[in-house]
């Protein structure tokens, strides 16, 4: 695992997310979603939907959070998910 990009696109689901950081295989942690790779398209469901079920395996955050753990945990870093 490790940080994936400032901006990463879904291409199966045509979004994009920030801060993406891998966790293992597909599943990454990452901001809240926008139609296009700018920040004035922020797809308000996704934030709606925050703490809830609503992603397939991801763990979606707020910008804020998605962006700690992506310049504060280097690649490697073990995550437990409960």
């Amino acid at each position: 695992g490790g940080p994936c990009g400032r901006w990463y696109y879904f291409k199966k689901f045509d979004c994009w997310a920030q801060y993406a950081y891998r966790i293992n295989g597909p599943y990454l942690f990452h901001s809240v979603l926008y139609s296009e790779k700018d920040t004035a398209t922020l797809r308000q469901s996704s934030v709606n939907n925050l703490g809830r079920r609503a992603s397939h395996g991801c763990v979606r955050l707020s910008v804020e959070d998605a962006k700690w753990i992506y310049n504060n945990c280097p690649a490697g870093t073990t995550v437990k998910v409960y």
